[in-house]
């Protein structure tokens, strides 16, 4: 039998090489995918694949294998993001890898596919705890809810629902099934984060903006509450209708999206003077510290406390 050529030899190597490539992209998308179906929030599934999408686009572009990967690498890919976005959205990229990396080792059949994760241990980027973006004053507020119904009813009816303080991925996630009554009240079940199941109370003026928005759109499909003619009405695109909107309404310069206007909510509770299990209950947060974070006054509370129990106390001594 004549020995194989170099062409022969250079195929059977490229065939091996294809192989190789294909297994390894197989087990990623293996892990991947088991990963995601672990999680409880359709939300945190689409944050996950968008990061988990983007850490292998690097790795292929690095050619390198995601089981190979060390902690160096991931700083490399760090520095490549903050680049491109905040400080804060680098640093939940990194938890997201880590946690794929953990899902890896704990939950492999047999011997994990990479001995140690390599997002453990990065430093993440170090950021204020205060909400970012703006929150508006109540005038500009009510300008901009005056305004949302002289243009058209889905925009307006948008903007009535991010009013009640939820955040945009409910408003966008809810169906039309989804309304209902609380009491004599109409209400909005919506999903929130963790995946639990929350009602919140649409006031009667609001509810006929939506009603009317209902009303007149042609179809709805698959049943959203806010819908496009594709479907589902997508963050990206909730957040441009609020800008748009914003920058004809105000007479500042500044953007404003729809995480502003759930900030705007959550600010105008507080100056109200509501207590913050209230205001923790409006915003939906699993951490009333999280809720506290939006408190504009947060630096003064206190103060009345402390006068109440020296009032006390005199009133002892008198």
């Amino acid at each position: 039998t004549p020995p194989p050529s170099s062409s022969d030899r250079h195929s059977t190597q490229k065939a091996n090489s294809a192989v190789t490539e294909n297994e390894r992209e197989t087990g990623r998308d293996a892990v991947r995918d088991a990963w995601l179906g672990a999680q409880e929030s359709a939300e945190t599934v689409t944050t996950y694949r968008h990061v988990i999408d983007r850490w292998f686009a690097w790795c292929d572009g690095q050619s390198l294998d995601v089981w190979a990967a060390r902690r160096r690498d991931v700083d490399r890919w760090r520095q490549s993001l903050r680049r491109k976005i905040s400080g804060r959205t680098v640093g939940k990229h990194l938890s997201a890898l880590s946690s794929f990396y953990r899902h890896a080792i704990r939950d492999a059949d047999g011997e994990p596919p990479i001995a140690a994760n390599p997002a453990a241990d990065v430093k993440r980027p170090r950021v204020t705890r205060a909400p970012h973006g703006d929150a508006l004053t109540a005038a500009e507020t009510q300008a901009l809810r005056a305004a949302s119904l002289t243009g058209p009813p889905r925009t307006a009816a948008l903007v009535h629902l991010l009013l009640t303080g939820m955040r945009v991925s409910e408003a966008t996630g809810a169906k039309v099934s989804d309304l209902g009554w609380d009491g004599d009240d109409r209400g909005l079940t919506i999903t929130r984060k963790g995946g639990h199941k929350d009602l919140v109370v649409i006031d009667a003026d609001d509810w006929l903006v939506i009603e009317h928005y209902l009303q007149t759109r042609v179809g709805g499909p698959d049943g959203w509450l806010l819908a496009t003619q594709r479907g589902r009405m997508s963050r990206q695109t909730a957040y441009r209708l609020v800008r748009d909107l914003a920058a004809r309404t105000l007479s500042r310069a500044v953007v404003i999206g729809t995480h502003d206007i759930r900030r705007t909510v959550i600010t105008i509770a507080f100056d109200e003077g509501m207590p913050a299990q209230e205001v923790r209950g409006l915003a939906g947060h699993s951490s009333i510290a999280t809720t506290q974070m939006y408190d504009r006054n947060l630096h003064t509370r206190g103060r009345g406390a402390r006068a109440a129990v020296k009032a006390a106390l005199a009133r002892q001594v008198t």
